[in-house]
């Protein structure tokens, strides 16, 4: 669907900037969703980075959600993803649209029902 949309990351400065002004207005906020897209697409020693900020700036957070591919948590081994939820990651919503592999290769997806097991085993 976003084949003609291309990818890059919020500089981190402006993460950091929002990160500063929701410190400003709900110092006590608990719960943060990491948003555009399809945050679990960066490497690890991208996102964790931002975690790491969060907790620096919100002490009190407790959660943070991200959406993500499949295929995004093939690029992260189980430690990597041990990590970032000792750093609050603690969902992920990943975007299956379907467990039929004839469906997904119509779609394009990328991956079959397979890998979906396979990934989310390592959760």
């Amino acid at each position: 669907m976003y084949k003609d949309v291309p990818f890059r990351m919020s500089p981190m400065e402006w993460i950091e900037e929002d990160l500063r002004e929701l410190a400003r207005t709900d110092p006590d906020a608990t719960t943060i969703q990491l948003l555009s897209a399809n945050p679990l697409v960066l490497p690890y020693d991208k996102l964790a980075p931002i975690l790491e900020m969060i907790r620096r700036y919100l002490p009190k957070m407790e959660y943070v959600y991200l959406a993500g591919r499949v295929t995004d948590l093939k690029n992260k081994t189980v430690g990597e993803l041990k990590k970032l939820k000792e750093l609050g990651m603690r969902e992920i919503s990943l975007g299956v649209e379907s467990g039929d592999d004839w469906t997904l290769d119509r779609i394009h997806k990328g991956y079959h029902a397979s890998d979906i097991l396979e990934q989310c085993r390592k959760l």
